[in-house]
């Protein structure tokens, strides 16, 4: 009976821990932790929305939004020089529990990371196919010491199905390999 005890304990010690709720009461701590609310691609929702006072040290901010049904999204976000972010960087993840009520989330849950972005002249853009279901994006950076830091993100989504989802790679695949044959023979 002991050793069946010890295994089992082995081999819950083993078990991969699940994403940790890395954000509670975010408002009062460093992170904002914010709802963006919920988009429909049928409808081809947008929406904007800022953090003008990132403050002057290191931050890392978490939007949380809701995708219903799958749509083809755009999330981007960009900084004035005036208000310069360095290392201005975002991740996106699948939702592991995020708490939210209105426009705020006490606890923030971060699933499997789906993509990683670095600005370039200050932007950066995640472009991607989103199934039905709930998202957190990080974003983080240094501010410029001499001033407080700023951005402004914005989202877009547009209804797109499955199958043209396929079709829309099937014609991107098409063009590189015709883009492919025409530099082959330039090179001759």
């Amino acid at each position: 009976m002991r050793q069946w005890m010890f295994a089992a304990l082995l081999s819950l010690m083993s078990l991969p821990a699940s994403a940790a709720v890395i954000c509670t009461g975010c408002e009062d701590g460093d992170a904002a932790g914010n709802y963006l609310g919920a988009f429909n691609g049928v409808r081809h929702d947008i929406a904007t929305w800022q953090n003008s006072d990132v403050g002057a040290r290191a931050f890392v901010d978490f939007w949380v939004f809701d995708v219903t049904p799958a749509s083809l999204g755009s999330i981007s976000a960009d900084f004035t020089l005036l208000a310069s972010i360095g290392n201005f960087a975002a991740e996106l993840f699948l939702d592991d529990g995020s708490v939210c009520v209105g426009f705020d989330c006490s606890a923030i849950g971060l699933g499997s990371l789906l993509a990683t972005v670095d600005a370039v002249a200050g932007r950066w853009e995640i472009v991607d196919f989103f199934t039905p279901g709930r998202y957190v994006l990080r974003i983080s950076g240094i501010p410029n010491p001499l001033n407080n830091g700023a951005y402004t993100g914005q989202m877009g989504f547009v209804a797109v199905s499955i199958r043209e989802a396929g079709s829309l790679g099937l014609f991107g695949l098409g063009l590189f390999g015709v883009a492919f044959v025409l530099r082959r023979n330039a090179k001759r």
